[in-house]
């Protein structure tokens, strides 16, 4: 039986470890009745570490200098599994046990808890093993809770506990009860409500100074690397079990059989993606909130649960996006295997780390406290994107920085994602450095890379010693790189929310609306050019504008449609087949720079609501002086059944003009005057552009008097029989549209069916600008960009695994 006085130490000796020239390295002692599987440590105001076990109690002790005299003392005991731990004062702390979130209480002063409440246990526990808790504080009195998921490895209760899903016990990972696989947002009145979610087993959780969340992922099903995540409301991290819990995509099914390129758009992907060289399975992020550990503050350290290192992370914001750099921090065969925590201490000096095995290794558990000694470590102090490489900045002067160019390598790679356990890396590229550049007397250093691309891991490595001759140990970073930087304008783009969807505004004046909620389907109305002057026809939107002709009510701004998608009409929307298409998520937006991007999740439903499949649509908006335009890239995903293109001419990405830009007028329904005309790139001419297959459509004139015209480019990536030009269903009063599915006799490409459980994409741009001639416009040289300029990147995936009932017809 355990006692509550002090335990002596008799078993785990105190110990000093040499360390080198910077970080001294100390075993701390430890009670020899108790397993040291750390879950968490903390420390109080006062001083004192707090350490909670894996296997049900916590000790508490006050560290000095002298670790050789520390004592423990158990504080709290009978927990199950606890991996996480917040101080909320001295003597009274909040634990995730497995099966809730537990305040613990000292309230007689005698250094020891008599009061244990359960805050939450509002969410599901099957028994498994893997599902293990840990939490951080939210700011606001609540906190952030990660449950993991479910392992195939071991067992579960025979009677879970919450809600239980048949399709989410499906996998090697699971979620078959609710809320495992998320993080979970607990309000200080108690409530609880989910944050985010496509967790495999986030082991650990951590709020920085400006409110960002951070959690890593083991390895595994769905990892191809060590990910690192910054966590926004809402998202979606790669792991599909635990999508069953969520009302927004229940409409498409089974998720661990969504189409691979749905999964992939869905994805938010981690800010670092860590090779197996730099880690194997994350432990829980601590930010390093002190000057006192080196010249490291701001940034970002993690344990390794499987190795005996710790990996410092260096991020920034990119458009709108947390990604960045790591390094090797610590490394050290005597450092212990299982790094799970890490606790800075009261003074900043030291940072307190712990671990835990848990069976995947040879016993190795304890706490070590790793000391910084005013030695400046020479390394990478910094390592951040450019527009065409990397700035990279040292603690220390380098000798001979002329030579930086010659000895610096650059390489990329990327990962698989999918259903199978870890990836190795694929797509490997070798750079070449173009140029460095030194900005100050000691750096940083600029090194411009040729190749940089996005949906890539780039590896620096440099053979450098610092000015008094000293090697680097472990010399390279690595940058995840998901987006690039974002060049400077005076067109600013930026998205400010409505209350029918989203506006965008370009150098500080409006110029589109993504409006999802006043008609059947998104579309984009209105949109104002760049001289002020309304791009398009505004009825049915608004149906007070004079001069407009109030015929097919359908042409509603910029929008996506087919006439008989899997028997529903998608283009009309007054049929008795009409269907809907409905936001089902908003996965991201991006601003602030030269260009606002829009993504979204769509369902496509039938007469009776029904789903029939999914869409995820980019747009990306921008402007100059002259111009605005419109990037559309959209993909379709045959979520629920095989999903079917017939051929009508109705379709597929329409835009309906101002009535000044038409062809012909029509003074019968009310349009007297016209000032349109149009041409393509073959250079045919007026009406006869209908029907006919080129790159690009271009109308243009006058528009309330001032020059305007609105082109509509094809990519020639879009699926076309015979690799042949687009298909246009252009008329003469004011209708722009790309139709890859016309019909045969039309001259189209006929119709189209995809397999369930394929997806297949298609991109568009449209400028709207005010130049007085076509000429001027340059539509052509803007099209010979555009078919150079590469699509969103997609992941490495392997093929779709197929379903269930095909295999059992199969007699598999």
């Amino acid at each position: 039986m355990k006692t509550n006085w002090l335990l002596a130490l008799p078993a785990l000796f105190y110990s000093l470890i040499l360390c080198g020239e910077n970080y001294r390295l100390e075993n701390l002692p430890f009670p020899n009745d108790l397993p040291p599987e750390i879950g968490d440590l903390a420390f109080d105001k006062d001083g004192k570490l707090y350490a909670c076990l894996r296997r049900g109690d916590v000790l508490v002790s006050k560290p000095q200098k002298d670790l050789s005299k520390l004592e423990w003392k158990v504080f709290a005991t009978g927990l199950h599994n606890v991996m996480g731990m917040e101080i909320l004062a001295p003597g009274k702390i909040v634990v995730s046990q497995m099966a809730e979130l537990t305040l613990i209480e000292d309230t007689d002063g005698n250094g020891v808890a008599d009061l244990y409440r359960n805050l939450c246990s509002d969410f599901g526990i099957s028994g498994n093993y893997h599902e293990t808790n840990a939490i951080c504080p939210d700011g606001a009195g609540g906190f952030f809770i990660a449950l993991g998921t479910a392992s195939h490895n071991g067992p579960t209760f025979y009677t879970s506990r919450g809600q239980y899903s048949k399709d989410g016990r499906r996998g090697r990972n699971f979620s078959a009860v609710q809320y495992k696989g998320y993080v979970l947002h607990y309000h200080k009145d108690g409530s609880i409500t989910p944050h985010a979610n496509g967790f495999r087993m986030q082991n650990g959780i951590a709020r920085d100074d400006s409110g960002n969340l951070w959690c890593g992922d083991n390895q595994g099903d769905w990892r191809g690397g060590s990910p690192i995540y910054c966590i926004k409301k809402g998202g979606f991290y790669g792991h599909p079990s635990s999508l069953v819990w969520d009302a927004r995509y229940q409409p498409f099914g089974m998720p661990l059989f969504y189409p691979r390129k749905l999964l992939d758009e869905l994805y938010d992907k981690p800010a670092m993606d860590l090779p197996r060289n730099m880690m194997h399975s994350p432990g829980e992020p601590m930010i390093i909130n002190s000057k006192s550990f080196g010249p490291f503050s701001g940034q970002i350290l993690v344990p390794d649960e499987n190795g005996r290192r710790i990996v410092r992370l260096m991020p920034e914001e990119v458009d709108s996006g947390v990604q960045g750099a790591a390094t090797l921090f610590y490394q050290d065969n005597k450092l212990r295997a299982g790094g799970v925590r890490i606790a800075l201490s009261p003074s900043g000096e030291s940072i307190y780390y712990g671990s835990t095995t848990r069976g995947w290794q040879r016993p190795d558990e304890g706490i070590q406290r790793l000391t910084y000694n005013g030695n400046v470590p020479f390394h990478i102090s910094q390592c951040s994107l450019t527009t065409d490489g990397f700035l990279v900045g040292f603690t220390q002067p380098i000798s001979n920085p002329e030579k930086l160019l010659e000895n610096t390598k650059a390489r990329s790679f990327r990962f698989e994602y999918g259903y199978r356990y870890g990836s190795a890396q694929h797509d490997k590229q070798t750079h070449e450095i173009l140029a460095v550049e030194k900005l100050g007397d000691n750096g940083p250093y600029q090194i411009k890379l040729d190749n940089l691309a996005p949906g890539r891991v780039f590896e620096l490595s440099f053979t450098v010693k610092s000015i008094d001759g000293h090697l680097m140990k472990d010399p390279f970073v690595q940058y995840t790189l998901n987006r690039l930087k974002r060049p400077d304008t005076k067109h600013t783009a930026t998205i400010t929310p409505s209350q029918k969807g989203l506006d965008v505004s370009i150098g500080g004046k409006f110029f589109a609306s993504y409006d999802i909620a006043s008609v059947t389907k998104p579309t984009i109305w209105p949109i104002v050019g760049p001289s002020g002057q309304s791009m398009l026809r505004d009825y049915p939107m608004k149906k007070d504008t004079p001069g407009e002709a109030h015929d097919h009510i359908h042409h509603q701004g910029v929008f996506i449609g087919h006439e008989g998608t899997n028997g529903a009409n998608f283009w009309h929307i007054d049929k008795k087949n009409s269907g809907t298409v409905q936001q089902r998520r908003l996965i991201e937006t991006r601003q602030g720079k030269d260009r606002a991007l829009i993504k979204t999740l769509n369902a496509w439903n039938n007469k009776e609501g029904k789903n029939l499949f999914a869409d995820t649509r980019t747009l990306q908006f921008w402007g100059d002086q002259s111009s605005r335009t419109i990037d559309i890239e959209i993909h379709f995903h045959a979520t629920n059944e095989p999903m079917t293109f017939p051929a009508f001419k109705d379709g597929f990405v329409g835009i309906r003009t101002h009535p000044d830009l038409r062809l012909t007028a029509n003074p019968k329904h009310g349009v007297k005057e016209v000032f349109g005309q149009a041409v393509n790139s073959e250079g045919i001419v007026g009406k006869k552009i209908w029907g006919k297959r080129a790159d690009w459509v271009h109308y243009f004139g006058k528009i309330d008097g001032k020059p305007s015209g609105i082109a509509f480019l094809s990519h020639p990536s879009n699926s076309s029989k015979n690799n042949q030009k687009a298909w246009w269903h252009a008329r003469d009063y004011g209708l722009i549209s790309a139709n890859p599915f016309a019909p045969d006799r039309m001259g189209g490409d006929g119709p189209k069916t995809l397999a369930k459980g394929d997806s297949i994409g298609f991109r568009y741009q449209v400028i709207f600008h005010s130049f007085k001639t076509p000429q001027e416009a340059e539509i052509e040289e803007r099209f010979s960009q555009y078919a150079q300029e590469a699509a969103h990147p997609t992941s490495i995936m392997p093929k779709h695994p197929g379903y269930p009932e095909d295999y059992l017809a199969s007699g598999k």
